[in-house]
C-alpha cells in the first residue's frame, strides 16, 4: 500500500530537473509577453530561483557520474542560492524584505554553503549532507513560511500556499532528523521519509509556482482596484469611491440620530498660483493640501478631492463644536505649507462647514451643498478662513428647526 509513496529517488529528482527547468522558461516568458506589468523584479527574481534550482539538482541527478567537486559543493551550494533568492521574493510578496531579514537569509546561506563543504572534507559521511541540505533548506523556507501563514492582509490564497509549505517543511525536518541518527541514508537511499519529502517538494513546485503567480495576479488586482478609487494626483480616495461611502455613513447616522460634519475645503485664488508659479506649484499646492487632511482626520472619517481644488471632509459623529476645531486644525496646517518651488509662496484655504443630524428629510447632498454655500459666502465675504452654516444663514437654520 505504501509503494505509491516510496518511489524511486532518482526519478524523482528527475522530475524535479525538468519541471523547474519548465517553470523557469513558463516565469520569463510570462515577462516577455506582459512587459506592461508593473512588479517584474520579483517575477524575474522567482524565474531565476528556479532556474538555479533546475542546474542544483541537475548536478545532484549526476552524483557519481561528475566529480564530486561539481556535483556536492556546486549541486548543493547552487541548491542554496536558489532557495534564499525563493525566499527574498516570498519576503517582497508579503512586504518584509528589510534590510534585517534579507541580513538573516543571507547569512543562512554562508553558514549552509561553509557547512556542506566543511561536512564533506571532516567527515565524508553521505548522511551529514543529507542533514545540512534539509536543515539548510528548512532554515531558507521557515522565515517566509511564518509570514505567508500569518500575513495580515486579505489574499487569502498567500496562507494556503503557505500551510502547504509548511507541510513540507515538517517532512524536511524529519529527513534531516533521521539522517542525523542513520549513517544508512545518503541521497538516494529509499525510505519512507525521503519519498516523502521529495513528492512533497515536487507538489510544492507545482503550487508555489502557479501560487507565485495567483498572488501577482491577485496583487496586480488589488492595486488596479486601488488606483480606480484614488485620486490620481493627490493619492487620496476620488469622489466616486467617496460618495459611495458617503451614503452608508449617512444612512447610519439618520437611524443611529447621531450627528455628522461635512467640511467643504477650497484653495484660495489657485489660479493665481497656477499663472504665477506654474502648473507644478499648483499640483504640489494640491498634494500638500491633501496630506494635511489625512492626517487630519481618523481613521473613520473620509476625505476626497472633490473636483479641481476643492476637498471634501466628512467627520463621523461629529458636532458642529467639534467639527470646527478639526477644520481649525486643517486651516492653520494649511498655512504652515510653503511650496518647495517657490518656498517664500504659501497659500490659505476656506472652509465651509455644515453638521447636524440627518432626518428622514435629509439628504447626503443636501448636507454637501449647505456645507458649498457656506463655502461660496466665505468667497464673497474674502476668503481665508473657517466658518458654520449658521453663521450666514441662521435664520433659515431656526426656520427650519
Amino acid at each position: 500500500m505504501l509503494s505509491i509513496f516510496v518511489l524511486d529517488l532518482k526519478t524523482l529528482m528527475g522530475v524535479l530537473v525538468w519541471g523547474d527547468l519548465a517553470l523557469a522558461i513558463l516565469i520569463f516568458g510570462y515577462l516577455k509577453f506582459h512587459s506592461g506589468i508593473d512588479e517584474k523584479n520579483p517575477i524575474r527574481f522567482f524565474g531565476i530561483a528556479k532556474f538555479l534550482q533546475f542546474f542544483g539538482w541537475l548536478l545532484l541527478f549526476y552524483r557519481g557520474n561528475v566529480s564530486d567537486l561539481i556535483s556536492i559543493y556546486f549541486g548543493n551550494i547552487i541548491l542554496y542560492l536558489s532557495f534564499f533568492i525563493e525566499s527574498l521574493v516570498m519576503l517582497t510578496v508579503v512586504n518584509k524584505m528589510t534590510k534585517k531579514w534579507q541580513r538573516i537569509q543571507a547569512i543562512l546561506f554562508i553558514i549552509f554553503s561553509m557547512l556542506i563543504i566543511l561536512v564533506d572534507l571532516g567527515w565524508g559521511e553521505a548522511n551529514l549532507r543529507v542533514v545540512v541540505s534539509s536543515y539548510a533548506i528548512f532554515s531558507l523556507l521557515a522565515i517566509p513560511t511564518f509570514f505567508y501563514i500569518f500575513c495580515k492582509d486579505d489574499l487569502p490564497f498567500k496562507k494556503y500556499v503557505g500551510l502547504y509549505m509548511l507541510v513540507f517543511l515538517i517532512f524536511l525536518f524529519y529527513r534531516g532528523s533521521q539522517a542525523l541518527f542513520s549513517a544508512d541514508i545518503s541521497l538516494f537511499s529509499q525510505s519512507l521519509a525521503q519519498s516523502a519529502t521529495f513528492i512533497t517538494l515536487i507538489l510544492l513546485l507545482f503550487i508555489s509556482g502557479a501560487g507565485f503567480l495567483l498572488i501577482m495576479y491577485e496583487k496586480a488586482d488589488q492595486k488596479t482596484k486601488a488606483l480606480a478609487s484614488l485620486d490620481y494626483l493627490t493619492h487620496i480616495p476620488n469622489r466616486r469611491f467617496f460618495m459611495d461611502k458617503a451614503y452608508g455613513y449617512f444612512e447610519r447616522h439618520r437611524i443611529a440620530e447621531k450627528p455628522m460634519s461635512v467640511l467643504f475645503i477650497d484653495i484660495d485664488f489657485f489660479k493665481r498660483i497656477n499663472d504665477q508659479f506654474g502648473h507644478l506649484a499648483g499640483d504640489e499646492a494640491l498634494k500638500q493640501l491633501a496630506k494635511i487632511l489625512q492626517e487630519s482626520i481618523r481613521p473613520t472619517d473620509l476625505c476626497c478631492r472633490y473636483g479641481g481644488e476643492e476637498f471634501l471632509v466628512l467627520l463621523n459623529e461629529t458636532s458642529e463644536e467639534h467639527a470646527m476645531i478639526v477644520g481649525k486644525r486643517i486651516y492653520e496646517n494649511a498655512k504652515e505649507i510653503n511650496i518647495e518651488r517657490n518656498p517664500k509662496q504659501s497659500f490659505t484655504i476656506s472652509v465651509g462647514i455644515y453638521s447636524g443630524i440627518p432626518t428622514e428629510n435629509d439628504t447626503l447632498e443636501k448636507f454637501i451643498d449647505k456645507s458649498d454655500q457656506t463655502l461660496y459666502r466665505i468667497k464673497e465675504s474674502g476668503r481665508n478662513r473657517v466658518a458654520l452654516f449658521k453663521e450666514f444663514f441662521e435664520e433659515e437654520e431656526n426656520d427650519g428647526k
